[in-house]
């Protein structure tokens, strides 16, 4: 029994914290082993859900009206929340979630655009000892374009964990349709509004499946908006384990999420740079936003800033 509970919570912890849709990473489970059983077992049967949001941000470009089918709209929104003292840890959890939607003329248009996102920095596990004030790295693992790599890009590279650069589709579909059928629908007809308690309603048409569809469970159902999802790996601690070190996965990565003409995303290859223009086969537009946090060891939380890690700076 002792074994199933650990599998379960720490399955749970991984799904709450930073969602279905994060990078594959190799998590560090040898500090989860030397808990104390019943603090395990009391974390199981009474996970603590506080949460607070940081921030809710919207960025969005409107693009000129023409008679031909063409892109309206193409918001990202961001929410910066921090989860307090999940599951009993010594601290709190702290990511950012995104969104990232367009809104075409007509449904027929809606699958002539797609989201490629960039992605620099990295993420990994400290082993933090508060008696010494030493500390150990670790770089963690994820999945990118379809091999595992350690988490770490030192320059601007396509984020995406298939061989597909298109954000958010599925590269076992090579049909140009079902490319886009793991892509979402919100099921509300209401406009982002740069308003924070209108921000607020867009949790559940974003985040929470009670409030989308996915475009391949109604493929016959047409749409002017459809969206991505990521929630990249953020930062947490773990419960005190090995050797009476702390367990603290960092996370310091910035983005770049750009809307292209699907005629100018392969689907294997790189698509032309966000440096390059539309007319060179570049992005229509690109918002910028950051998972930046860093631990303070003091009061056992994270802290937005905006410096970069130096250790994601060391090749």
């Amino acid at each position: 029994m002792p074994i199933v509970l650990f599998i379960l919570s720490t399955l749970l912890f991984s799904a709450h914290a930073f969602g279905p849709d994060a990078p594959l990473c190799q998590e560090e489970i040898s500090d989860y082993l030397e808990q104390d059983f019943k603090k395990l077992l009391h974390s199981f049967t009474d996970p603590v859900e506080k949460i607070i949001v940081h921030e809710r941000k919207l960025q969005e470009k409107i693009f000129p009206s023409s008679d031909k089918c063409h892109l309206q709209k193409f918001s990202v929104f961001t929410k910066d929340e921090e989860v307090i003292n999940q599951f009993n840890s010594i601290g709190n959890a702290r990511s950012t979630a995104l969104s990232a939607m367009w809104e075409t003329s007509a449904p027929e248009c809606s699958t002539q655009y797609g989201v490629v996102q960039y992605i620099k920095g990295c993420v990994y596990q400290m082993y933090y000892d508060p008696k010494t004030g030493t500390k150990e790295y670790n770089v963690k693992a994820r999945k990118s374009r379809g091999k595992s790599i350690d988490f770490k890009h030192h320059d601007w590279e396509v984020d995406s964990t298939d061989v597909d650069p298109l954000y958010g589709s599925d590269d076992s579909e090579p049909d140009t349709e079902k490319r886009f059928y793991p892509m979402r629908v919100p099921s509300t007809t209401m406009s982002l509004k740069q308003d924070s308690k209108e921000l607020a309603k867009w949790d559940k048409h974003f985040f929470d499946k009670s409030g989308y569809s996915y475009i391949g469970e109604k493929p016959e159902v047409s749409t002017k908006r459809m969206f991505v999802t990521d929630f990249p790996t953020g930062s947490d601690y773990s419960p005190p384990g090995f050797v009476d070190k702390e367990g603290i996965s960092v996370s310091s990565l910035k983005f770049k999420t750009c809307i292209y003409e699907i005629k100018n995303i392969p689907k294997k290859d790189d698509p032309a740079s966000f440096e390059k223009s539309p007319e060179e086969g570049g992005p229509l537009t690109c918002f910028d936003w950051s998972q930046n946090f860093k631990p303070n060891f003091e009061n056992k939380n994270f802290e937005h800033t905006e410096e970069f890690d130096p250790y994601c700076e060391v090749k």
